[in-house]
């Protein structure tokens, strides 16, 4: 994820979201078949991963309380968290055949989308209405920090 230490919380997570919207359209372009389509979607599930671990622990807590539909939004975005990790479970298992892989693969693209619309729209204008600067500031690092913890080993 990209790593500007002068975003704050929610600049952050939407840097996130462009850069994962970035890889979704990568996997596009490579066919069916291709091996760096599977190892693609490994590394772009694993940044996703790592984002969801960020939103949980930093995004979450403070949109919950506090903030008009707080819990109502944050529920739903747990709940979109607990989808993708399935489909990311799912794709790890290797499903038979190169139609079940891509249309999982469709399906993570589509809610991990959907999940990123309904943030910025609806989740981040009201933390940012509620919070002050400088908290959003702080929370940037800690999900940047968190970010490069919850990493695995390089895979380059």
């Amino acid at each position: 994820m990209a790593a500007d230490p002068e975003l704050d919380l929610l600049e952050q997570l939407t840097t996130d979201h462009e850069e994962l919207r970035t890889r979704f359209g990568e996997l596009g372009e490579l066919p069916p078949g291709d091996p760096r389509r599977e190892r693609l979607v490994f590394v772009t599930a694993d940044t996703l991963l790592r984002h969801l671990v960020a939103e949980e622990q930093h995004l979450y807590p403070i949109a919950r309380h506090g903030r008009p539909r707080g819990d109502q939004v944050v529920d739903h975005g747990l709940q979109s968290h607990a989808a993708l990790r399935g489909l990311v479970r799912e794709l790890g298992r290797s499903p038979s055949g190169p139609a079940g892989f891509d249309r999982l693969v469709a399906q993570l693209i589509e809610v991990a989308t959907d999940h990123f619309h309904r943030e910025e729209t609806e989740l981040f204008p009201t933390v940012r209405e509620h919070s002050a600067p400088v908290r959003l500031t702080a929370l940037g690092a800690e999900v940047r920090a968190t970010e490069r913890a919850a990493s695995g080993p390089p895979t380059g």
